[in-house]
């Protein structure tokens, strides 16, 4: 009675004072021990029982042998085991049979389970049931059908629990019509009656088969319905993403006054959390505080805390674990999974040590959700001891999962050699271990060491997954091992692994893009008999990598029009495509798709629009697209800005980095390098050397070749060559970039020997030249008129094989044998020019017009036309000063035509007021003044060629008439306006009026007399006689200007003046001396 009721030391106590204990006093309380799982003291009172000298019989062995199942002794159920074999009690006892089979299936020994059975001499039904239960519990359902199969066959009928189990196997195998045919025979048999147990395994079988809708028939039968019931239909519905009808259900279990436990709360919390629906989440944790259901189980508030973990909602997580009076193990790990999903390391970290203090020893999933925020966070002091800690508790020699978390977290944080070791010691490693070393050696681009470490993963007999092959197609691609690919390919293959896996097949297309074997890419793409977006994605972004944009197009255009829609990741690549070919308009019509599809937000699309629209100058568009992004990144901010940059417009540039900057970003590289560049072009000197100070306290200086080169280029602009030098010193190693902004600020100061001598500098330091550098030195050269050295670099440069490919050198090399006089060699090099445009014309055009070959120029401009090669600005002022000069008016006209056919007229005040110069030249005045006013904007430039024009011909009435007219419209002249007037005044004869022109010049305008200037006074004054006037005005001459004073003399000789000759010739041999001195 007293072991019955779980009064054990009662039991005890009255069983150790009975003067006669026999085998049923014994099995009395070893049976009531065993009834209250006190596994323990059932093996206690048997081994005693023994010791004692009574022979167990077949109820002790039971008892026995449930407690060994019970506490997981394996051992001692063999041993037990043995001894019924010895004492040949299973020949008669078929139930102590059924209890081996339990026993050897819960530790998974179906071999010997199936074994005992069939040892048996008469199988019961309850030997049958537990074989087939210990197939099920095995996950070997397959083999528990056949054997119920094989029960049947032997006519025995399966009783609840065998129908229960076999239920089950149909369930995991998802065999609907087996479970229907099993659903008769339990009606047939009456089993649906009463036995709420079969009609929970019949609902649970037919929702394991996805047969929702019979599971509700089955559960509507049901009169009597208990929480499991109800909770078999709402982890259902939840299994089913039917989250309203979990609800639902919960609602009206309650209502038929059935208590939800913590499953059922489980279930319902997980459904709320599907829908966001929050306020319910809140609302059933209020209930189950209410009812105490925190108080029974911790399952629901396991899924409660992770629920409100993954929203974020940490502060309701804490509460409810404060307010919880018991804790255990599983809740922790919830906090602190969640802890680290947000990164928040530290948090973490703390609920690792709270639930130490309270306790508990970390377990498997403690350690891994530490080692996986140790890795996120980057924090490798915590790492480390939580290592320490895990290899103590004998964690990694027992968990590899463990291991190759600990593994990952060395290699994701660049410790490839503690990952070695880690690796090293692992007494278990699988395929995610030899990954995990793979991906490591991958990261750091030690691509080698991938193919080593994948041989040895083979000698050790691990079969590769596709994740492993992903990386060794990486690692092939980027060392150019071509063979080695193939036969990588070909072991894919053999494995199976590119059947309908499109993440396979996507990563050969790009390892053979990489190798530059497009074609090959093309047949594995061509291979796959269904195309998904992975594979489309992978070709496309192949081609524009390996710069086939118009291919890429072409994909691009055959995917859309198949059943493949593209996604963001397909219009990132088609956009980089439209922008290596300048293809605007396609990239316009992607635009409007990717509005059309909702992509327009994303960020990768956003930076790529704003990109290509600066690039094309559209700017307002790229303004537009910027103004779109919900999300900007510094990306965002650098393209924006760098288009402004690129137009010209540094102060709407400067504007933006100062956004930049009032929305918390912080400056990369490439933004300090923009705000240098903004600098330099607008000359604020005081910024740039601000800025210059802000790089070196951030750290952007050491090493960071694109800021100096960027520091170097602004102080160039500044003319600050000492400080660019500075800079470029304080490099360790220079790259062609700091070299040549170095060249370029010395040449744009004109300092060309300077630039030279940096030139052989960088030479000498091993650094090979590239474009950039030969533009820079050749247009040293062409300053210096240094033609030998001229030479020299064009050897270099075909030696080089520049010209094939970059025109642009072919340009400078033109310009610097026009600029050194040596034009048979500039036609040379414009003759081996493969594709001619229109700057290689002009720069011939140009060279032929500074040397007085207009005539040749001319024709030259009508060659360029008849080849349909259009003239730009620069070509057609050269052509309209070849006009000019020699009077080619007819050639002249058709310019004008081309003018006008461009709209330059009205936007190009160049190119209007060379136009004007041309027809005043060529004696065309009425044309010329009918130009003149059909420019919107006349600058001082402009009236200064209408009255120079005028001036030349000899018409100086029009030239004072037209410079009246340029005063009243309020444009100032300049000294060139002053030289014409002058100059005017002088071939006339006009002493009074050149006088009073030339005093409006220094009182009014401020204008201080040139040379030029005196020059046509003396003239005047020569002319008309009044030399006393002029040799006052020697006076005042700089000691150096004898060109006025050789001009005084052939006045003093044309009109018979010896005495103020013979002093100016005096002035002019001081002028000598001084000058020799």
């Amino acid at each position: 009675m007293y072991a019955k009721c779980g009064q054990y030391s009662e039991a005890q106590k009255l069983f150790d004072r009975l003067p006669v204990q026999d085998v049923a006093t014994w099995n009395a309380l070893i049976t009531g021990y065993s009834r209250h799982q006190q596994a323990t003291e059932v093996l206690h009172c048997f081994e005693k029982m023994k010791s004692k000298g009574f022979d167990p019989n077949a109820v002790t062995f039971m008892c026995a042998l449930k407690a060994c199942i019970s506490i997981g002794d394996i051992d001692k159920g063999i041993e037990l085991h043995v001894e019924l074999e010895r004492k040949k009690t299973l020949d008669w006892d078929f139930f102590l049979g059924s209890v081996l089979i339990d026993l050897y299936a819960k530790f998974g020994m179906l071999a010997r389970a199936r074994e005992v059975f069939y040892e048996l001499t008469f199988p019961n039904i309850a030997a049958w049931t537990a074989l087939i239960a210990g197939y099920v519990e095995n996950r070997h359902e397959e083999e528990a059908l056949a054997v119920f199969e094989e029960m049947q066959n032997n006519g025995f009928s399966p009783g609840s629990t065998c129908y229960f189990w076999i239920l089950k196997a149909c369930s995991k195998l998802e065999w609907i019509e087996k479970g229907k045919n099993l659903h008769l025979e339990v009606e047939r048999e009456g089993l649906l009656e009463g036995d709420l147990t079969i009609c929970n395994a019949l609902i649970d079988m037919y929702i394991g088969c996805g047969a929702i809708s019979e599971a509700q028939h089955v559960f509507g039968k049901l009169h009597t319905r208990d929480v499991a019931s109800w909770n078999l239909l709402i982890t259902g519905y939840l299994g089913y993403n039917c989250d309203e009808q979990t609800l639902m259900s919960l609602k009206q279990m309650q209502v038929e006054g059935v208590l939800p436990n913590s499953i059922t709360y489980a279930s319902s919390i997980r459904a709320c959390d599907n829908i966001g629906a929050l306020e319910k989440v809140k609302e059933l944790h209020a209930e189950m505080s209410i009812d105490g259901t925190f108080n029974r189980d911790m399952f629901a508030c396991c899924v409660l805390v992770d629920v409100y973990t993954s929203r974020g909602l940490f502060q309701e997580a804490e509460k409810l674990l404060t307010s919880c009076s018991t804790h255990d193990l599983v809740v922790y790990n919830a906090l602190a999974s969640g802890y680290a999903n947000y990164g928040l390391a530290h948090e973490a970290l703390q609920c690792l040590d709270q639930l130490q203090l309270e306790g508990f020893s970390p377990d498997a999933f403690t350690y891994i959700s530490m080692f996986k925020v140790c890795t996120a966070a980057r924090d490798l002091e915590n790492g480390k001891r939580m290592h320490i800690d895990a290899e103590i508790r004998g964690f990694l020699s027992v968990h590899t999962v463990i291991g190759n978390v600990v593994l990952n977290m060395y290699a994701k944080l660049g410790l490839l050699m503690e990952a070695q070791y880690v690796f090293g010691r692992l007494l278990s490693k699988d395929v995610v271990s030899w990954n995990v070393m793979l991906e490591g050696y991958s990261e750091y681009g030690l691509r080698e060491e991938v193919l080593q470490c994948f041989e040895h993963m083979q000698m050790e007999g691990i079969v590769p997954s596709s994740v492993t092959f992903l990386y060794i197609l990486k690692a092939c691609s980027k060392l150019g091992d071509i063979p080695k690919s193939i036969e990588i390919h070909g072991e894919i293959a053999r494995a199976g692994l590119l059947e309908n896996n499109y993440t396979m097949g996507s990563a050969l297309i790009n390892m053979y893009m990489g190798l530059d074997l497009s074609g090959v890419a093309l047949e594995v793409f061509k291979s796959f008999v269904h195309h998904d977006i992975a594979l489309w994605k992978a070709l496309v972004a192949g081609y524009v990598e390996n710069e086939f944009e118009e291919e890429a197009l072409h994909c691009f255009e055959v995917m859309q029009r198949g059943p493949i829609s593209p996604d963001a990741g397909a219009y990132v690549y088609a956009l980089k495509a439209c922008s290596g070919t300048g293809e605007l308009v396609k990239a316009i019509e992607f635009h409007h798709e990717i509005i059309e599809k909702g992509y327009n937000e994303d960020i990768a699309i956003g930076n790529l629009l704003i990109d290509i629209y600066s690039d094309f100058g559209l700017l307002n568009d790229a303004e537009s697209v910027f103004d779109g992004l919900l999300v900007r990144n510094i990306v965002s901010w650098n393209t924006l800005v760098a288009g402004y940059l690129k137009y010209g417009l540094p102060s709407i540039a400067l504007k933006h980095l100062e956004r930049i900057q009032l929305e918390g970003l912080c400056f990369n590289s490439v933004t300090f390098a923009c705000h240098l560049n903004a600098c330099g072009l607008i000359k604020a000197t005081k910024m740039g050397q601000k800025i210059h100070e802000e790089i070196g306290v951030k750290g952007f200086l050491e090493d960071n070749l694109s800021v100096g080169t960027a520091l170097i280029d602004m102080y160039g602009k500044f003319g600050m060559l000492a400080e660019a030098q500075k800079v470029f010193d304080s490099h360790l190693e220079h790259d062609v970039g700091l070299w040549n902004s170095l060249i370029s600020g010395y040449l744009g100061q004109m300092e060309s020997e300077k630039a030279l001598h940096c030139f052989r500098q960088m030479q000498l330091e091993c650094c090979f030249a590239d474009c950039g550098s030969f533009v820079s030195v050749l247009k040293a050269c062409a300053m210096m008129q240094a033609l030998a050295l001229g030479k020299t670099l064009h050897a270099m440069i075909l030696g080089s094989n520049f010209l094939k490919n970059d025109s642009f050198i072919s340009n400078n090399l033109i310009d610097m044998y026009i600029k050194s006089g040596s034009l048979p060699d500039a036609h040379r090099v414009f003759d081996k020019i493969p594709t001619l445009d229109v700057v290689a014309w002009t720069s011939l055009i140009t060279g032929y017009v500074e040397h007085g070959y207009c005539k040749a120029a001319l024709e030259l401009y009508t060659t360029m036309n008849s080849l349909e090669t259009f003239p730009n600005e620069v070509t057609l002022l050269c052509g309209l000063k070849a006009c000019r000069n020699i009077g080619a008016i007819a050639i002249g006209l058709e310019i004008h035509n081309d003018i006008e056919l461009k709209g330059l007229l009205d936007s190009n005040l160049a190119v209007g007021t060379a136009l004007v110069a041309m027809y005043m030249n060529c004696g065309f005045f009425a044309t010329a003044q009918r130009v003149f006013d059909r420019i919107p904007v006349q600058s001082v430039v402009l009236w200064n060629a209408l009255m120079s024009g005028y001036g030349q011909h000899g018409h100086s009435g029009e030239i004072f008439f037209a410079f009246e007219n340029m005063l009243r419209k309020g444009i100032h002249p300049d000294p060139d306006t002053f030289a014409i007037i002058l100059s005017a005044c002088s071939r006339a004869g006009l002493l009074h009026k050149g006088s009073l022109y030339f005093n409006t010049m220094c009182s009014e305008f401020c204008i201080k007399p040139s040379l030029e200037h005196h020059t046509s006074m003396f003239d005047l004054l020569g002319r008309t006689g009044a030399l006393g006037k002029a040799a006052a005005r020697i006076m005042d001459l700089p000691i150096s200007d004898d060109v006025a004073r050789r001009t005084i003399l052939y006045s003093c000789n044309k009109w018979g003046n010896i005495e103020l000759g013979m002093h100016t010739f005096e002035q002019m041999l001081l002028s000598n001396q001084c000058n020799q001195c």
